[in-house]
């Protein structure tokens, strides 16, 4: 899966998504696979002008992600 590198976030290094499954690679070296996340959640993660602000209220708290 291609990630795209998350400009001025600081926590989130960059995020990929491929049918439904997002992941997330943390600034700590970890990465983060959250499944049955809707397209349309994953377009306004995005352009959200604070991806992390977004993804701890419309990902996290939605969706169990899995180290992986």
């Amino acid at each position: 899966m291609k990630h795209t590198v998350v400009n001025r976030s600081a926590h989130i290094l960059s995020s990929g998504y491929d049918e439904g499954v997002l992941q997330i690679t943390f600034h700590n070296g970890e990465t983060h696979e959250f499944r049955g996340v809707p397209e349309q959640l994953h377009r306004a993660f995005q352009s959200a002008p604070s991806k992390g602000t977004f993804f701890h209220k419309f990902i996290k708290s939605r969706f169990r992600g899995e180290k992986i």
